[in-house]
């Protein structure tokens, strides 16, 4: 809409700039008929004389109409030299508008292609994990119950992550600090290792999208095994952090005050 305006203002402009041009010449045209209009009236019925005569109605015609004729010229030359000023600085604006367009454009283009591979690499490391959690199985002891028991688990590592009973047997197999501590830690070192290459990949992600609802779909996806690993100590705080929602980042500030063997809320 800008742009058409624009356009229809110049015309406009050069419509006025022509016909006060063709004004111009209309005025020279009246001085030069005027001038012959009143040296026919003042010498009329008289005879049309020798050839010197005829060279001094020249001169008498060309002394008034010339001074006019050249002020007319000087006058378009310079209106043409303005109206030719104004029309390259026109288009000149319009070129560096449509260059600061494309530039635009190639910035946006160049952002989401890049945000379309961070986000196939995110997919590609969460893939991963999904078939890491799925494969790897726990088959062993993961802690001891109020009876002094062996609590013994033949699943899935998706199934340890998801099930809070058994981050509560494995937070305090850590605190410990038995035997159980080395079994667990060679299940769970592959887990870390994935996580913080996800952790990286999702830092830019958010860099790049700027939009929270995305990348916390992809936080949830891991959220529990997070949680888990970082209470053991095995996943750093600050891979941590980016791994972590909102409510969950302000449940691990208000834990981060409380006694270390009470009982962590569980957020989701």
């Amino acid at each position: 809409m800008q742009k058409l305006l624009h356009k229809l203002a110049a015309k406009v402009n050069q419509s006025v700039v022509n016909a006060k041009d063709a004004n111009l010449v209309y005025l020279a045209i009246f001085v030069a008929a005027s001038a012959i209009v009143a040296y026919m009236t003042r010498f009329a019925g008289r005879p049309l004389g020798d050839p010197d005569s005829w060279g001094q109605f020249g001169d008498f015609i060309g002394g008034i109409v010339n001074p006019v004729v050249g002020l007319v010229t000087v006058i378009l030359v310079v209106r043409t030299l303005n109206v030719t000023r104004s029309e390259a600085r026109n288009t000149r604006n319009e070129m560096e508008a449509q260059t600061r367009s494309l530039e635009k454009q190639f910035e946006l283009s160049a952002r989401e292609s890049y945000a379309a591979d961070v986000r196939r690499k995110l997919e590609g490391i969460l893939n991963t994990w999904n078939s890491h959690i799925e494969r790897q199985e726990v088959n062993g002891a993961i802690g001891i119950d109020a009876h002094g028991q062996p609590v013994k688990v033949n699943c899935p590592l998706s199934t340890v992550f998801e099930n809070f009973i058994y981050h509560h047997y494995i937070e305090d197999t850590f605190r410990r600090k038995d035997k159980t501590c080395e079994y667990l830690t060679a299940m769970f070192i592959r887990a870390v290792h994935l996580l913080e290459e996800f952790e990286n990949a999702l830092l830019e992600y958010s860099d790049v999208v700027e939009n929270k609802n995305l990348t916390d779909y992809y936080r949830r996806r891991v959220v529990r095994a997070s949680r888990l690993l970082t209470e053991i100590g095995l996943l750093s705080e600050e891979a941590a952090a980016g791994l972590a929602i909102d409510t969950i980042r302000a449940a691990r500030q208000k834990r981060s005050g409380s006694k270390a063997d009470q009982p962590a809320e569980i957020l989701d």
